[in-house]
């Protein structure tokens, strides 16, 4: 049979069509018996259509309306809907896939590049090289990919891509992707994710994570352990589980339920909360900081209250003026400014500001600055009291100082 082509309202039967099959609107065709449709060139719909029967063309055209496709649907190169919704109950596979409105893909499905204006909803599996959707994308069943891209909203099951970009809001079950996640809203995944980078304007919901860089503006929140190289977060981050990374930066506030291992730098404007332990390289903290122990490598300067309850060490160890430690602060340095107050302080050099009130300091070298209180002074080089310090007992030189605590 060679090009054949159909009236409006045509109800008809094909197999075979050799050349072209063209269509006015509110078609409906089958198969003859046990057999399918198959078009060798472009089959082209002017209006409704349905097709009772599996179809397999070379192009497919449709507009103005719906084309539906009861069955199974093979498009080997361009399948294009002006202006046209498309559905596909049953298995779809095809090339390059363009189409105005909405695309609805009933069972698993296949293509190369998919370009929807509107809506695309896959009920199953979906694999695309390319998907570009302008308002909303729903995929149920398990997604692979490249790049995906989405005006608005993606809802997503298991995914395995190489990038996902959402407009306004992503949410997707678990999975991997590769490259980079990048949403202007809010993204949130349920189930164990791998990714890249994650970039989010707004807030994030995470189970338990693993990537490469999350970079937050307002707020991130998680389930469970989350395992990064950098974390950066304008807002608020709540992690209830370990957190493990190289550099922390929070403008805000920070909670972390475990542990928190860093080989980098903690910079947080705000408050931190650790319920276990704190390793970092080096931390600068704002207001307060609390955690069960913390070690820093290098240097810590803490803005307000620091609260451990077996010890805050660090290199070189910096409370800025009015700033609070419970807990022993140990050091190689320490430094106290004015009007601190402090329960025990450890350290090779130690300098206490004015105005300061402690109650143990145990050093190598002592300076203890004008009208501050000190309980009880140990240490082994020299000791230099300013103006009107009070000393609770008198100060004990040592030839060994006691073992400091970490």
């Amino acid at each position: 049979m060679s090009d054949v082509h159909l009236d409006r309202g045509t109800r008809t039967k094909l197999g075979q069509v050799d050349g072209d099959l063209t269509a006015d609107r509110d078609v409906e065709i089958d198969a003859d018996p046990g057999g399918k449709v198959v078009v060798s060139g472009r089959a082209s719909f002017g209006g409704n259509a349905t097709i009772h029967a599996d179809l397999e063309c070379r192009r497919l055209e449709t507009s103005d309306g719906l084309f539906l496709a009861e069955r199974s649907l093979t498009v080997w190169e361009d399948l294009s809907g002006d202006d046209a919704r498309v559905e596909v109950r049953g298995p779809f596979r095809g090339g390059r896939v363009d189409v105005d409105r909405s695309l609805m893909l009933g069972a698993d499905a296949q293509a190369r590049e998919v370009e929807v204006g509107g809506t695309l909803d896959a009920c199953a599996g979906f694999a695309a090289e390319r998907v570009s959707v302008g308002g909303r994308l729903e995929v149920r069943g398990k997604f692979t990919g490249g790049r995906v891209e989405v005006g608005g909203e993606a809802q997503l099951g298991e995914i395995q891509l190489a990038r996902l970009t959402a407009g306004g809001r992503a949410v997707v079950g678990s999975g991997a992707v590769s490259d980079r996640i990048e949403v202007g809203g809010t993204f949130e995944s349920t189930g164990v994710l791998a990714f890249g980078d994650l970039e989010v304007g707004g807030a994030v919901r995470l189970a338990k994570s693993q990537g490469r860089r999350v970079e937050v503006g307002g707020s991130l929140r998680t389930s469970g352990d989350l395992t990064l190289e950098r974390l950066e977060i304008g807002g608020v981050g709540q992690i209830e589980g370990a957190l493990t990374c190289r550099d922390v930066e929070v403008g805000g506030v920070l909670s972390v339920r475990g542990n928190m291992t860093l080989t980098g730098k903690l910079e947080v404007g705000g408050t931190v909360d650790i319920g276990e332990a704190l390793a970092a390289e080096e931390v600068e903290v704002g207001g307060s900081i609390s955690a069960r122990v913390a070690r820093v490598q290098g240097h810590a300067e803490i803005g307000g209250s620091l609260r451990t309850r077996e010890g805050f060490r660090a290199a070189f160890l910096e409370l800025e003026r009015r700033a609070e430690a419970s807990g022993p602060i140990v050091g190689d340095r320490v430094e106290l400014g004015r009007k601190c107050r402090a329960e025990a302080v450890f350290g090779r050099r130690v300098d206490v500001g004015a105005d300061c009130e402690v109650g143990r300091v145990v050093g190598e070298n002592v300076t203890i600055g004008n009208h501050s209180s000190v309980e009880r002074i140990e240490y082994s080089g020299q000791l230099t009291l300013g103006r009107d310090v009070r000393v609770g007992q008198p100060p004990v030189k040592v030839t060994q100082l006691p073992a400091f605590p970490l």
